[in-house]
Protein backbone atom coordinates (compact mmCIF):
# COMPACT_ATOMS: atom_id res chain seq x y z
CA UNK A 1 0.00 0.00 0.00
CA UNK A 2 1.39 3.38 -1.00
CA UNK A 3 1.51 5.78 1.90
CA UNK A 4 1.34 9.43 0.90
CA UNK A 5 1.66 12.85 2.42
CA UNK A 6 -0.08 15.99 1.25
CA UNK A 7 0.02 19.64 2.04
CA UNK A 8 -2.35 20.90 4.68
CA UNK A 9 -5.84 21.44 3.42
CA UNK A 10 -6.83 18.02 2.12
CA UNK A 11 -9.85 17.28 4.26
CA UNK A 12 -11.78 14.53 2.53
CA UNK A 13 -10.09 11.92 4.71
CA UNK A 14 -11.37 13.73 7.76
CA UNK A 15 -14.97 13.24 6.71
CA UNK A 16 -14.67 9.52 7.43
CA UNK A 17 -12.99 9.90 10.81
CA UNK A 18 -14.92 9.79 14.13
CA UNK A 19 -16.88 12.92 14.98
CA UNK A 20 -14.69 15.83 16.02
CA UNK A 21 -11.48 14.38 14.65
CA UNK A 22 -9.71 16.10 11.76
CA UNK A 23 -6.90 14.67 9.66
CA UNK A 24 -3.52 16.36 9.75
CA UNK A 25 -1.22 16.53 6.75
CA UNK A 26 0.27 13.07 7.18
CA UNK A 27 -1.17 9.63 6.60
CA UNK A 28 1.10 7.71 8.93
CA UNK A 29 1.26 4.31 7.28
CA UNK A 30 0.25 0.85 8.46
CA UNK A 31 -3.38 1.82 7.87
CA UNK A 32 -3.39 4.83 10.22
CA UNK A 33 -3.81 8.55 9.80
CA UNK A 34 -2.70 11.37 12.08
CA UNK A 35 -5.76 13.12 13.48
CA UNK A 36 -6.37 15.94 15.93
CA UNK A 37 -9.27 16.70 18.29
CA UNK A 38 -9.17 19.61 20.76
CA UNK A 39 -5.40 19.49 21.16
CA UNK A 40 -5.12 15.70 21.27
CA UNK A 41 -3.34 13.90 18.45
CA UNK A 42 -3.72 10.21 17.69
CA UNK A 43 -3.05 7.71 14.95
CA UNK A 44 -6.55 6.52 13.94
CA UNK A 45 -7.53 3.89 11.38
CA UNK A 46 -7.25 5.46 7.94
CA UNK A 47 -10.19 5.72 5.51
CA UNK A 48 -10.38 2.64 3.33
CA UNK A 49 -11.12 4.48 0.10
CA UNK A 50 -8.58 6.25 -2.11
CA UNK A 51 -8.64 9.94 -1.41
CA UNK A 52 -9.29 11.59 -4.74
CA UNK A 53 -8.15 14.91 -3.32
CA UNK A 54 -4.54 13.74 -3.33
CA UNK A 55 -3.00 15.37 -6.38
CA UNK A 56 0.34 14.25 -7.88
CA UNK A 57 1.81 17.72 -7.63
CA UNK A 58 0.93 17.80 -3.93
CA UNK A 59 2.41 14.41 -3.17
CA UNK A 60 5.58 14.82 -1.17
CA UNK A 61 6.36 11.11 -1.29
CA UNK A 62 7.40 8.25 0.93
CA UNK A 63 10.82 6.90 1.81
CA UNK A 64 10.55 3.40 3.20
CA UNK A 65 12.97 0.49 3.08
CA UNK A 66 15.21 2.42 0.68
CA UNK A 67 12.38 2.72 -1.89
CA UNK A 68 11.11 6.06 -3.12
CA UNK A 69 7.46 6.55 -4.07
CA UNK A 70 5.43 9.49 -5.26
CA UNK A 71 7.52 12.56 -5.91
CA UNK A 72 10.11 12.81 -3.12
CA UNK A 73 12.94 15.29 -2.95
CA UNK A 74 15.41 13.50 -0.70
CA UNK A 75 18.91 14.56 0.30
CA UNK A 76 21.53 12.85 2.43
CA UNK A 77 21.98 9.47 4.08
CA UNK A 78 19.13 7.62 5.77
CA UNK A 79 20.49 5.66 8.69
CA UNK A 80 20.21 5.55 12.47
CA UNK A 81 21.39 4.19 15.77
CA UNK A 82 19.61 1.53 17.72
CA UNK A 83 18.99 1.53 21.46
CA UNK A 84 22.54 0.27 21.82
CA UNK A 85 23.86 2.86 19.37
CA UNK A 86 24.50 0.44 16.54
CA UNK A 87 22.96 0.59 13.02
CA UNK A 88 19.58 -1.03 12.62
CA UNK A 89 16.45 -0.65 10.55
CA UNK A 90 15.49 2.80 11.85
CA UNK A 91 16.28 5.97 9.96
CA UNK A 92 18.14 9.23 10.19
CA UNK A 93 17.75 11.86 7.51
CA UNK A 94 18.49 15.35 6.36
CA UNK A 95 15.77 16.36 3.91
CA UNK A 96 14.65 19.48 2.13
CA UNK A 97 11.19 18.12 1.53
CA UNK A 98 10.21 14.56 2.30
CA UNK A 99 7.99 12.21 4.25
CA UNK A 100 9.74 9.63 6.39
CA UNK A 101 8.32 6.34 7.56
CA UNK A 102 10.38 4.28 9.99
CA UNK A 103 10.09 0.87 11.55
CA UNK A 104 11.45 2.06 14.89
CA UNK A 105 9.06 1.63 17.76
CA UNK A 106 8.22 5.21 18.67
CA UNK A 107 8.93 7.36 15.64
CA UNK A 108 6.24 7.32 12.95
CA UNK A 109 6.83 10.08 10.46
CA UNK A 110 8.15 13.48 9.52
CA UNK A 111 7.00 16.06 7.06
CA UNK A 112 9.46 18.95 7.01
CA UNK A 113 10.21 21.78 4.64
CA UNK A 114 13.70 21.99 6.04
CA UNK A 115 14.67 19.58 8.80
CA UNK A 116 17.12 17.29 10.51
CA UNK A 117 15.86 14.20 12.31
CA UNK A 118 17.88 11.83 14.49
CA UNK A 119 16.51 8.80 16.27
CA UNK A 120 18.13 6.36 18.63
CA UNK A 121 16.37 3.26 19.88
CA UNK A 122 13.06 4.53 18.54
CA UNK A 123 13.19 7.64 20.70
CA UNK A 124 13.26 11.14 19.32
CA UNK A 125 16.70 12.74 19.66
CA UNK A 126 16.69 15.91 17.59
CA UNK A 127 14.74 17.99 15.14
CA UNK A 128 15.46 21.21 13.38
CA UNK A 129 12.52 22.27 11.23
CA UNK A 130 11.45 25.55 9.73
CA UNK A 131 7.99 24.14 9.08
CA UNK A 132 7.05 20.56 9.80
CA UNK A 133 4.96 17.89 11.41
CA UNK A 134 6.48 15.20 13.60
CA UNK A 135 4.41 12.33 14.95
CA UNK A 136 5.48 10.01 17.73
CA UNK A 137 3.37 7.83 19.97
CA UNK A 138 3.93 10.31 22.78
CA UNK A 139 3.58 13.68 21.09
CA UNK A 140 3.43 15.86 18.02
CA UNK A 141 5.60 18.70 16.77
CA UNK A 142 3.93 20.71 14.04
CA UNK A 143 4.11 24.07 12.31
CA UNK A 144 6.65 25.88 14.41
CA UNK A 145 5.61 24.28 17.69
CA UNK A 146 8.17 22.69 19.99
CA UNK A 147 8.38 19.28 21.65
CA UNK A 148 5.86 18.81 24.38
CA UNK A 149 6.93 18.08 27.95
CA UNK A 150 5.42 14.63 27.58
CA UNK A 151 7.89 13.75 24.85
CA UNK A 152 10.76 14.99 26.97
CA UNK A 153 9.59 13.14 30.06
CA UNK A 154 9.42 9.85 28.19
CA UNK A 155 12.77 10.13 26.42
CA UNK A 156 15.50 7.78 27.58
CA UNK A 157 17.73 9.30 30.25
CA UNK A 158 21.16 9.92 28.77
CA UNK A 159 24.37 9.73 30.81
CA UNK A 160 25.96 13.06 31.63
CA UNK A 161 29.37 11.40 31.92
CA UNK A 162 29.85 11.38 28.15
CA UNK A 163 33.58 12.06 27.95
CA UNK A 164 35.78 11.60 24.89
CA UNK A 165 39.50 10.86 25.25
CA UNK A 166 42.53 10.06 23.13
CA UNK A 167 46.16 9.03 23.60
CA UNK A 168 48.83 10.03 21.07
CA UNK A 169 52.26 8.44 21.13
CA UNK A 170 55.38 10.61 21.10
CA UNK A 171 56.02 9.72 17.46
CA UNK A 172 52.58 10.98 16.40
CA UNK A 173 52.72 14.39 18.12
CA UNK A 174 54.21 17.60 16.74
CA UNK A 175 56.20 18.16 19.95
CA UNK A 176 57.68 14.65 20.00
CA UNK A 177 56.02 14.06 23.37
CA UNK A 178 53.14 11.71 24.25
CA UNK A 179 49.76 13.36 24.77
CA UNK A 180 46.43 12.65 26.45
CA UNK A 181 43.27 14.55 25.56
CA UNK A 182 40.08 14.57 27.57
CA UNK A 183 36.81 16.29 26.75
CA UNK A 184 34.99 16.03 30.06
CA UNK A 185 31.21 15.85 30.40
CA UNK A 186 29.59 15.92 33.83
CA UNK A 187 26.54 17.10 35.73
CA UNK A 188 28.59 19.71 37.59
CA UNK A 189 29.49 22.66 35.36
CA UNK A 190 32.19 24.17 37.58
CA UNK A 191 35.79 22.97 37.10
CA UNK A 192 39.19 24.33 38.02
CA UNK A 193 42.89 23.61 37.65
CA UNK A 194 44.95 23.09 40.82
CA UNK A 195 48.41 21.97 41.89
CA UNK A 196 48.29 19.37 44.68
CA UNK A 197 50.79 17.56 46.83
CA UNK A 198 49.97 13.85 46.70
CA UNK A 199 51.12 11.08 48.99
CA UNK A 200 54.48 10.92 47.17
CA UNK A 201 54.39 13.21 44.15
CA UNK A 202 52.97 16.66 43.47
CA UNK A 203 50.72 16.98 40.45
CA UNK A 204 48.59 19.43 38.49
CA UNK A 205 45.11 18.37 37.53
CA UNK A 206 41.48 19.09 36.71
CA UNK A 207 39.07 19.10 39.67
CA UNK A 208 35.44 20.00 40.33
CA UNK A 209 35.50 23.48 41.84
CA UNK A 210 33.44 22.26 44.81
CA UNK A 211 36.17 19.70 45.64
CA UNK A 212 38.16 22.02 47.89
CA UNK A 213 40.19 19.11 49.29
CA UNK A 214 41.15 17.97 45.78
CA UNK A 215 40.16 14.36 46.27
CA UNK A 216 38.63 13.94 42.79
CA UNK A 217 41.10 14.36 39.93
CA UNK A 218 39.62 13.84 36.46
CA UNK A 219 42.81 14.45 34.48
CA UNK A 220 46.34 15.43 35.42
CA UNK A 221 50.08 14.93 35.27
CA UNK A 222 52.57 14.71 38.13
CA UNK A 223 56.11 15.90 38.70
CA UNK A 224 57.64 12.64 37.41
CA UNK A 225 55.78 12.59 34.12
CA UNK A 226 52.93 10.21 34.95
CA UNK A 227 49.61 11.38 33.50
CA UNK A 228 46.07 9.97 33.52
CA UNK A 229 42.50 10.72 32.47
CA UNK A 230 39.39 8.61 31.90
CA UNK A 231 36.01 7.99 30.30
CA UNK A 232 33.18 6.38 32.17
CA UNK A 233 32.41 3.03 30.55
CA UNK A 234 28.82 1.82 30.43
CA UNK A 235 29.39 -1.74 29.25
CA UNK A 236 31.80 -3.11 31.87
CA UNK A 237 29.18 -3.55 34.58
CA UNK A 238 26.09 -5.75 34.30
CA UNK A 239 23.13 -4.20 32.57
CA UNK A 240 21.10 -2.09 34.99
CA UNK A 241 23.91 -1.86 37.57
CA UNK A 242 24.47 1.33 39.54
CA UNK A 243 27.03 3.53 37.78
CA UNK A 244 28.36 5.21 40.93
CA UNK A 245 32.13 4.98 40.72
CA UNK A 246 35.32 6.03 42.47
CA UNK A 247 37.18 6.89 39.27
CA UNK A 248 38.12 10.38 40.47
CA UNK A 249 39.50 9.11 43.76
CA UNK A 250 41.53 6.44 41.97
CA UNK A 251 43.06 8.94 39.56
CA UNK A 252 43.96 11.32 42.39
CA UNK A 253 45.68 8.43 44.18
CA UNK A 254 47.47 7.38 40.99
CA UNK A 255 48.76 10.90 40.33
CA UNK A 256 50.07 11.12 43.87
CA UNK A 257 51.81 7.72 43.92
CA UNK A 258 52.56 6.40 40.41
CA UNK A 259 55.64 6.92 38.24
CA UNK A 260 55.06 4.35 35.47
CA UNK A 261 52.31 2.32 33.84
CA UNK A 262 53.52 -0.65 35.86
CA UNK A 263 52.89 1.33 39.04
CA UNK A 264 49.33 1.96 37.89
CA UNK A 265 48.91 -1.74 37.13
CA UNK A 266 50.06 -2.52 40.68
CA UNK A 267 47.62 0.06 42.05
CA UNK A 268 44.73 -1.61 40.23
CA UNK A 269 45.84 -5.03 41.47
CA UNK A 270 45.96 -3.75 45.03
CA UNK A 271 42.26 -2.80 45.02
CA UNK A 272 39.96 -5.50 46.35
CA UNK A 273 36.94 -6.38 44.21
CA UNK A 274 34.59 -4.76 43.72
CA UNK A 275 36.89 -1.81 43.03
CA UNK A 276 34.08 0.68 42.48
CA UNK A 277 35.40 1.71 39.06
CA UNK A 278 34.12 1.39 35.51
CA UNK A 279 36.25 3.36 33.09
CA UNK A 280 38.69 3.53 30.25
CA UNK A 281 41.82 5.02 31.85
CA UNK A 282 44.24 6.79 29.50
CA UNK A 283 47.75 6.63 30.95
CA UNK A 284 51.21 7.82 29.83
CA UNK A 285 54.57 7.97 31.63
CA UNK A 286 58.04 9.45 31.17
CA UNK A 287 59.50 6.10 30.10
CA UNK A 288 57.61 5.91 26.81
CA UNK A 289 54.60 4.01 28.12
CA UNK A 290 51.15 4.86 26.74
CA UNK A 291 48.09 2.68 27.15
CA UNK A 292 44.38 2.43 27.90
CA UNK A 293 43.30 0.35 30.88
CA UNK A 294 39.68 -0.73 30.48
CA UNK A 295 39.02 -1.38 34.15
CA UNK A 296 35.92 -2.66 35.86
CA UNK A 297 35.08 -3.79 39.37
CA UNK A 298 37.04 -7.03 39.22
CA UNK A 299 39.22 -7.05 36.09
CA UNK A 300 40.97 -4.87 33.54
CA UNK A 301 42.39 -5.13 30.03
CA UNK A 302 45.40 -3.12 28.85
CA UNK A 303 45.67 -1.73 25.29
CA UNK A 304 49.11 -0.30 24.49
CA UNK A 305 49.37 2.55 22.00
CA UNK A 306 51.67 1.62 19.09
CA UNK A 307 54.67 3.90 18.58
CA UNK A 308 53.76 6.48 16.00
CA UNK A 309 50.08 5.75 16.54
CA UNK A 310 47.12 6.68 18.68
CA UNK A 311 44.03 5.29 20.39
CA UNK A 312 40.78 6.89 21.51
CA UNK A 313 37.71 6.00 23.53
CA UNK A 314 34.21 7.19 24.32
CA UNK A 315 31.77 5.63 26.79
CA UNK A 316 32.11 1.96 26.07
CA UNK A 317 35.01 -0.45 26.32
CA UNK A 318 36.32 -2.66 23.54
CA UNK A 319 36.60 -5.45 26.11
CA UNK A 320 33.09 -4.85 27.46
CA UNK A 321 29.76 -6.36 26.53
CA UNK A 322 28.91 -6.06 22.83
CA UNK A 323 25.96 -3.87 21.98
CA UNK A 324 26.03 -1.87 25.21
CA UNK A 325 27.54 1.39 26.34
CA UNK A 326 27.23 4.80 24.73
CA UNK A 327 29.17 7.24 22.59
CA UNK A 328 29.16 5.22 19.37
CA UNK A 329 28.46 8.31 17.26
CA UNK A 330 31.26 10.25 18.96
CA UNK A 331 33.60 7.28 18.51
CA UNK A 332 32.86 7.23 14.76
CA UNK A 333 33.42 10.98 14.53
CA UNK A 334 36.76 10.81 16.37
CA UNK A 335 37.82 7.92 14.17
CA UNK A 336 37.15 10.01 11.08
CA UNK A 337 38.72 13.23 12.43
CA UNK A 338 41.91 11.51 13.58
CA UNK A 339 42.24 9.39 10.44
CA UNK A 340 41.78 12.50 8.31
CA UNK A 341 44.53 14.24 10.24
CA UNK A 342 46.93 11.31 10.16
CA UNK A 343 46.55 9.96 6.67
CA UNK A 344 43.85 11.52 4.51
CA UNK A 345 42.96 14.81 2.94
CA UNK A 346 44.98 17.45 1.16
CA UNK A 347 47.74 17.45 3.81
CA UNK A 348 48.22 13.81 4.85
CA UNK A 349 50.37 12.45 7.64
CA UNK A 350 50.18 15.53 9.82
CA UNK A 351 50.89 15.02 13.50
CA UNK A 352 48.71 15.88 16.46
CA UNK A 353 48.91 18.88 18.75
CA UNK A 354 46.79 20.68 21.32
CA UNK A 355 45.16 22.81 18.62
CA UNK A 356 43.81 19.72 16.86
CA UNK A 357 42.15 18.36 19.98
CA UNK A 358 40.70 21.71 21.01
CA UNK A 359 39.20 22.00 17.53
CA UNK A 360 37.82 18.47 17.85
CA UNK A 361 36.26 19.48 21.17
CA UNK A 362 34.39 22.26 19.35
CA UNK A 363 33.50 20.21 16.28
CA UNK A 364 29.80 20.00 15.45
CA UNK A 365 30.47 17.10 13.11
CA UNK A 366 28.57 13.83 13.30
CA UNK A 367 29.83 11.43 10.65
CA UNK A 368 26.77 9.21 11.06
CA UNK A 369 24.55 11.89 9.54
CA UNK A 370 27.15 12.81 6.99
CA UNK A 371 28.37 16.27 7.85
CA UNK A 372 29.06 19.37 9.86
CA UNK A 373 26.04 21.02 11.47
CA UNK A 374 27.68 24.44 11.06
CA UNK A 375 28.51 24.13 7.37
CA UNK A 376 26.81 25.80 4.42
CA UNK A 377 25.96 29.05 6.22
CA UNK A 378 23.29 27.25 8.19
CA UNK A 379 21.17 29.34 10.54
CA UNK A 380 18.38 28.71 13.03
CA UNK A 381 18.84 25.90 15.55
CA UNK A 382 20.94 22.77 15.92
CA UNK A 383 20.38 19.89 18.30
CA UNK A 384 23.75 18.95 19.77
CA UNK A 385 23.27 15.53 21.35
CA UNK A 386 25.62 13.36 19.27
CA UNK A 387 28.45 15.84 18.75
CA UNK A 388 31.69 15.76 20.73
CA UNK A 389 30.76 19.04 22.46
CA UNK A 390 27.47 18.67 24.34
CA UNK A 391 25.41 20.68 26.78
CA UNK A 392 27.08 18.61 29.52
CA UNK A 393 30.64 19.41 28.36
CA UNK A 394 32.53 21.06 31.22
CA UNK A 395 36.21 20.99 30.21
CA UNK A 396 38.76 20.08 27.58
CA UNK A 397 42.32 19.23 28.65
CA UNK A 398 45.35 18.26 26.57
CA UNK A 399 48.20 16.83 28.64
CA UNK A 400 51.63 16.96 27.03
CA UNK A 401 53.92 14.49 28.75
CA UNK A 402 57.68 14.11 28.79
CA UNK A 403 60.17 11.74 27.16
CA UNK A 404 63.57 10.45 28.30
CA UNK A 405 65.98 13.38 28.37
CA UNK A 406 63.33 15.92 29.39
CA UNK A 407 63.04 17.23 32.95
CA UNK A 408 60.60 14.89 34.71
CA UNK A 409 58.48 17.83 35.79
CA UNK A 410 58.37 19.32 32.29
CA UNK A 411 54.75 18.34 31.58
CA UNK A 412 52.19 20.86 30.32
CA UNK A 413 48.41 20.99 30.60
CA UNK A 414 46.69 22.93 27.83
CA UNK A 415 43.62 23.69 29.89
CA UNK A 416 40.16 24.90 28.92
CA UNK A 417 38.16 24.12 32.09
CA UNK A 418 34.74 25.07 30.77
CA UNK A 419 32.20 24.50 28.00
CA UNK A 420 34.69 24.02 25.17
CA UNK A 421 32.90 25.98 22.41
CA UNK A 422 33.01 28.99 24.76
CA UNK A 423 36.33 28.43 26.57
CA UNK A 424 39.85 28.62 25.15
CA UNK A 425 42.95 26.79 26.34
CA UNK A 426 45.94 28.25 28.18
CA UNK A 427 49.17 26.44 29.08
CA UNK A 428 49.80 25.34 32.67
CA UNK A 429 53.29 24.08 33.58
CA UNK A 430 53.70 21.39 36.22
CA UNK A 431 57.09 22.85 37.17
CA UNK A 432 55.39 26.16 37.99
CA UNK A 433 53.59 24.53 40.91
CA UNK A 434 50.77 26.75 42.14
CA UNK A 435 51.64 29.57 39.73
CA UNK A 436 48.66 28.82 37.48
CA UNK A 437 46.93 31.31 35.17
CA UNK A 438 44.26 32.95 37.31
CA UNK A 439 41.68 32.50 34.55
CA UNK A 440 41.63 28.72 35.14
CA UNK A 441 42.50 28.51 38.86
CA UNK A 442 40.38 28.98 41.97
CA UNK A 443 36.88 29.96 40.92
CA UNK A 444 38.20 29.85 37.32
CA UNK A 445 36.76 32.96 35.64
CA UNK A 446 37.16 31.25 32.25
CA UNK A 447 34.88 28.46 33.47
CA UNK A 448 32.28 30.88 34.79
CA UNK A 449 32.23 32.88 31.57
CA UNK A 450 31.86 29.74 29.46
CA UNK A 451 28.84 28.67 31.52
CA UNK A 452 27.25 32.07 31.01
CA UNK A 453 27.91 31.92 27.27
CA UNK A 454 26.62 28.36 27.01
CA UNK A 455 23.35 29.28 28.65
CA UNK A 456 23.00 32.25 26.30
CA UNK A 457 23.11 29.82 23.36
CA UNK A 458 20.28 27.64 24.65
CA UNK A 459 17.02 28.48 22.98
CA UNK A 460 14.71 26.57 25.32
CA UNK A 461 15.01 26.37 29.10
CA UNK A 462 13.53 22.86 29.08
CA UNK A 463 16.20 21.46 26.75
CA UNK A 464 19.68 23.07 26.62
CA UNK A 465 20.62 20.92 23.63
CA UNK A 466 18.89 23.28 21.18
CA UNK A 467 21.52 25.89 20.27
CA UNK A 468 21.18 29.08 18.24
CA UNK A 469 23.60 28.86 15.33
CA UNK A 470 24.31 32.55 14.72
CA UNK A 471 25.58 33.42 18.24
CA UNK A 472 27.38 30.06 18.39
CA UNK A 473 29.37 30.94 15.28
CA UNK A 474 30.25 34.34 16.73
CA UNK A 475 31.45 32.87 20.04
CA UNK A 476 33.45 30.15 18.29
CA UNK A 477 35.18 32.76 16.15
CA UNK A 478 36.23 34.80 19.18
CA UNK A 479 37.30 31.72 21.16
CA UNK A 480 39.45 30.37 18.35
CA UNK A 481 41.09 33.73 17.79
CA UNK A 482 41.95 34.07 21.50
CA UNK A 483 43.19 30.48 21.68
CA UNK A 484 45.56 30.90 18.73
CA UNK A 485 47.35 33.63 20.67
CA UNK A 486 47.67 31.52 23.83
CA UNK A 487 48.81 28.39 22.00
CA UNK A 488 51.37 30.31 19.96
CA UNK A 489 52.80 32.01 23.04
CA UNK A 490 52.74 28.78 25.05
CA UNK A 491 54.52 26.79 22.35
CA UNK A 492 57.24 29.43 22.12
CA UNK A 493 57.85 29.24 25.87
CA UNK A 494 57.78 25.44 25.81
CA UNK A 495 60.50 25.37 23.14
CA UNK A 496 62.53 27.89 25.14
CA UNK A 497 62.31 25.78 28.29
CA UNK A 498 63.34 22.60 26.48
CA UNK A 499 66.33 24.31 24.89
CA UNK A 500 67.50 25.99 28.10
CA UNK A 501 65.70 25.38 31.38
CA UNK A 502 62.42 26.17 33.06
CA UNK A 503 62.01 29.87 33.83
CA UNK A 504 59.53 30.65 36.60
CA UNK A 505 59.76 34.38 35.94
CA UNK A 506 58.77 33.89 32.30
CA UNK A 507 55.76 31.80 33.37
CA UNK A 508 54.63 34.47 35.84
CA UNK A 509 54.91 37.11 33.12
CA UNK A 510 52.92 34.94 30.75
CA UNK A 511 50.20 34.34 33.35
CA UNK A 512 49.82 38.06 33.98
CA UNK A 513 49.59 38.79 30.26
CA UNK A 514 47.08 35.96 29.75
CA UNK A 515 44.88 37.42 32.48
CA UNK A 516 44.89 40.80 30.75
CA UNK A 517 44.02 39.18 27.42
CA UNK A 518 41.14 37.34 29.07
CA UNK A 519 39.66 40.64 30.26
CA UNK A 520 39.86 41.90 26.69
CA UNK A 521 38.18 38.71 25.49
CA UNK A 522 35.31 39.21 27.95
CA UNK A 523 34.77 42.73 26.69
CA UNK A 524 34.69 41.52 23.08
CA UNK A 525 32.16 38.83 23.90
CA UNK A 526 29.91 41.22 25.80
CA UNK A 527 30.21 43.91 23.14
CA UNK A 528 29.16 41.55 20.40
Amino acid sequence: MLTTATKSGSSSAGKLLPDGWKALSVVAGKGHVLARKKGSVRALPAPTHADAAFQPEKCVGVIRKNECFGKPLFFGAVEALSFFRKPFSGWKMFAKKAFLHTSSRFLRGLYAKCGFLHTSGGFLKGLYAKWGVLHTEVGVLRRGAVLTGLVLALMLPLPAGACTTAIVSAGASTSGRPMIWKQRDANGEHNTIAHVQGAIYAYTGLFPTRDSLHRLAYAGINEVGFAISNNLSYNLRPKGANMDTHNGELMAEALGTCRTLEDFTALLDSKAAPRGISANFAVIDACGGAAYFEAGDSSYVRYDVPEGGYLFRTNYSISGDDGRGSGYARFATMEELMARRAGKGLRPNRKFDAAFFMDAGRSFVNVLDGGDALCCKRSGLIYEHDFIPRSTTVASIVIEGVVPGDPANGGILWAAPGYTPACYAVPVWVAAGSDIPETVAGEAPANLLSIELKHSLSTFDWDPKYLSVKPLRRILRLVRKAERTELRTGRRLARQFRETSFDATAVSAYNAAAAARFESFKQQVNRN
